[in-house]
């Protein structure tokens, strides 16, 4: 590098030249611009002798750029802190990004860079304005499977303070509305203005200047009587500060990440803005978002959780539900009936105290109420919700033995049926009862004599022999005889045991040779 500027400095170039065309900072190429041969020889040996306090994390480090040439320093600092959580106050910024720079140097690991231009705007006072705006991002999973995930971001415009919630579905008003009240708990209140970009979650029609909200997002905006700016299309600089958090978002916190589920994805993303997204200063304020947000959040107009729970409750709020027969509600899951679960289909939540009810869209039956839970990421679940209990298995057997005649052999055979095959009782009594809908009194005692007299307590024998009862002597049957259907009827040929003398003397020559 300095043979580099040397050899371009004689060649007329001026220094900021040198700069873009070497891909080096200014203050890179001011160091060595007037530097002797002697001088420069004599920094290398101080620099060779002088050791790094990052000098154990190299190969750490080495390592993430060299699975992702364009992981950053700053991103490359909060994994080092994630990472070495005991080591975590030797970790400065400043330190760390000397030595991705040194290391991207050595070892030629560059990256593209991206610019984009933003025009500045007036600080505005704390407690004015808050902006919001919706991204994507593509994880992958520990399979290597591409996942699209969503995330909906706030950001302060005084304090820069932060606040990113991720979801595993496109966004809905219904989600954008979920996304602000947990905005406004994590905020302890709200701005008096919040600026938005036109999408289709909360603008159905910009009617030249007069918008139309969607009904959902209307309805929520008048309760909490927030302002709204929307931007126009095309403007992003309006609407920068939240434009570089999802930026940040996706580059700092979700690239390269590991995705598992989504709870724990929103729980990292809380970490994260702890340690690094809310603590590190910013580019622009120069200022530590945490520390400014202490003065602002006294600006803010407080929501009580009470009043959000009310807001919630008044309106019911629909959720898709998942293949596992659960809906997603502030990070948890909460069971559903078993059988409830059909593509597209969604239901409507409301909250009713501390209590989560689920109702039904067509006819808005109750079917399922879960206490609140305000752990994140778990699983809340009822036990009648595994699997349908709307009958207990005595019931099942005893309604089951009616149909069978309601004798002491009836209730015998399925006595014994409930014994051994416990996992599958259901499946046997439900078989049972629709094979006997057709048959006649006679049929039914003969089939459960011949499977008590033979110890055949089964379902499907018991509907073999109704099927086949015509080709059995009436109650004579030889001892264990089963029926078994055409398809499975196979001749086997009987081989001489000659022949199998033969095979073994011929392998036995074969082995000596």
């Amino acid at each position: 590098m300095y043979t580099q500027i040397k050899i371009l400095k004689d060649d007329g170039f001026k220094k900021a030249q040198v700069a873009r065309k070497l891909k080096i900072s200014r203050n890179t190429v001011d160091k060595y611009w007037n530097m002797s041969l002697d001088e420069y020889e004599k920094l290398k040996l101080e620099s060779a002798k002088r050791s790094s306090i990052l000098d154990d994390y190299e190969d750490f480090i080495l390592h993430l750029l060299n699975k992702h040439a364009d992981y950053t320093s700053s991103q490359i600092h909060d994994l080092l802190i994630e990472n070495y959580l005991d080591e975590a106050d030797i970790f400065k910024y400043s330190t760390v990004n000397r030595k991705v720079k040194y290391l991207r140097e050595k070892h030629e690991i560059f990256k593209e860079s991206k610019s984009r231009n933003y025009q500045a705007v007036k600080d505005l006072p704390p407690g004015f304005q808050a902006q919001v705006d919706i991204g994507f991002s593509n994880q992958y999973d520990h399979n290597g499977k591409a996942v699209q995930i969503a995330c909906i971001a706030m950001v302060l415009s005084h304090s820069r303070y932060k606040y990113i919630k991720w979801y595993d579905s496109n966004p809905t008003s219904f989600t954008l509305c979920d996304f602000h009240d947990s905005a406004f708990a994590f905020f302890g209140g709200r701005p008096k203005e919040i600026v938005y970009d036109q999408d289709r979650t909360l603008v159905n029609d910009e009617n030249f200047g007069d918008i139309i909200f969607t009904a959902q997002f209307e309805r929520y905006r008048q309760r909490h009587k927030f302002s709204v700016y929307l931007c126009k299309g095309a403007d992003p600089e309006t609407k920068g500060k939240i434009e570089s958090v999802i930026d940040y978002a996706k580059n700092n916190f979700a690239k390269n990440r590991e995705y598992i589920n989504i709870e724990l994805f929103n729980q990292e993303c809380l970490d994260w803005l702890k340690r690094t997204g809310n603590k590190k200063p910013h580019g622009t304020t120069k200022k530590v978002p945490a520390e400014v947000f202490s003065t602002e959040r006294n600006h803010l107009i407080p929501i009580p959780d009470a009043e959000i729970k009310a807001n919630i409750s008044n309106e019911s709020i629909s959720r898709t539900v998942r293949k596992d027969n659960t809906i997603v509600f502030k990070s948890n899951r909460y069971s559903l009936p078993l059988g409830t679960y059909r593509p597209g289909i969604s239901v409507d939540i409301k909250l009713m105290s501390d209590q989560l009810k689920i109702y039904n869209q067509g006819d808005n039956k109750l079917i399922a109420t879960h206490d609140i839970s305000s752990a994140k990421g778990k699983l809340i679940q009822k036990k009648n919700h595994l699997r349908d209990h709307s009958k207990k298995i005595d019931e099942l057997l005893l309604s089951t033995a009616v149909k069978l005649g309601n004798n002491s052999k009836a209730i015998d055979f399925l006595e014994r049926i409930k014994k051994l095959k416990p996992r599958y009782v259901r499946d046997q009594f439900s078989l049972i009862a629709k094979t006997v809908k057709n048959s006649s009194e006679n049929e039914i005692k003969t089939a459960i004599n011949y499977c008590l007299d033979n110890n055949l307590y089964s379902a499907t024998v018991f509907k073999s022999v109704i099927e086949n009862g015509d080709k059995l002597k009436k109650l004579k049957y030889p001892e264990k005889e089963v029926i078994i259907p055409k398809k499975y009827q196979i001749e086997i040929n009987d081989r001489d045991i000659n022949e199998y003398e033969r095979l073994a003397v011929n392998d036995y020559d074969r082995s000596q040779n």
